[in-house]
């Protein structure tokens, strides 16, 4: 089996897409789908279907790529969205388990309860900010309800400012637009000019996708619920919110109760 020369750790909360990128590009691959070829390679002698890289939901996909990178199973796990499964899969729902040893089994999340609440496994948005500071796809741009970088206080941003096409997370990890080559470290700031509930929303977001914890804010008290609970409540809302957008939301709720 085949390893790579060049083995970077993973950066704080970068997601395994990001990582097998970055790989390919320090191994000296011209494109990442290269390496891509040599990991559906063994999938194929096993005569399986191809695994979605950003998102493996078979053990033996984790376990080449743990020998093939030089990491823990547990870290590359860690790099994909099955992490949101707490969050995402409805409590009335039984968690499917990957068994990766007798003491070691972790939920995989589906594409069944990751569809409209994800982007879509090559899709991007990021902090221009962020970027700047290193050059990376973080986990936490995945969700569609994260809309803000809370560490800079600023909106994310899913197309390219100069030509407008959607990004890919390979267009974030070299920071430049595939389509028109724009610099994307250079794209304009948009300052998140949101009220204190919506702050609290994007706090609350992020606590409940990347910590599997709940947010607290002396102003405003949430339900003791499970979180996958609490989270199907906001995306009620907000649907709501999205079909009556002339309404202030006590009078929206108020149609359906």
């Amino acid at each position: 089996m085949s390893t790579l020369l060049g083995h970077p750790p993973f950066l704080p909360d970068e997601s395994l897409f990001s990582r097998l990128i970055r790989l390919a590009r320090i191994n000296g691959y011209d494109t990442f789908y290269i390496l891509l070829s040599l990991i559906y390679e063994e999938t194929i002698k096993r005569g399986d279907k191809t695994d979605p890289i950003g998102r493996p939901m078979r053990r033996e996909t984790y376990e080449f790529l743990s020998t093939l990178t030089y990491s823990e199973v547990a870290d590359l796990y860690s790099a994909t969205p099955h992490i949101f499964s707490t969050v995402l899969i409805p409590p009335d729902y039984q968690t499917q388990l990957l068994e990766f040893s007798e003491k070691f089994r972790m939920p995989v999340l589906g594409l069944k309860h990751a569809h409209g609440h994800l982007l879509p496994d090559n899709a991007g948005q990021f902090c221009p900010m962020c970027l700047e500071e290193s050059s990376y796809h973080r986990l936490n741009w995945k969700p569609v309800g994260i809309s803000v970088c809370l560490k800079h206080q600023c909106f994310l941003i899913n197309k390219c400012y100069i030509c407008g096409n959607a990004l890919k997370v390979a267009d974030i990890v070299s920071t430049f637009c595939s389509s028109c080559e724009a610099n994307l470290k250079l794209c304009p700031v948009k300052p998140a000019m949101m009220d204190a509930f919506g702050l609290f929303t994007q706090h609350t977001l992020y606590e409940w996708f990347m910590r599997g914890t709940a947010y607290s804010e002396e102003n405003y008290q949430l339900p003791k619920e499970p979180i996958n609970v609490l989270y199907r409540v906001l995306t009620g809302l907000r649907l709501i919110l999205l079909t009556f957008p002339t309404a202030e939301w006590p009078d929206a709720i108020s149609i359906f109760v």
